[in-house]
């Protein structure tokens, strides 16, 4: 039998680091900068 083993700690600090980067993102389109196709964005 295969088993995967989880690493909550990291999930969890990429999913802090990953809210953190949309909140800049968020932050860039409010402030009505030009996002360029290369930019890092959100999946949704």
């Amino acid at each position: 039998m295969y088993t995967q083993a989880l690493n909550t700690s990291e999930a969890e600090d990429r999913h802090i680091e990953d809210a953190a980067r949309a909140a800049q993102f968020q932050a860039r389109i409010d402030a009505e900068e030009r996002i360029e196709p290369n930019d890092w964005m959100p999946a949704a």
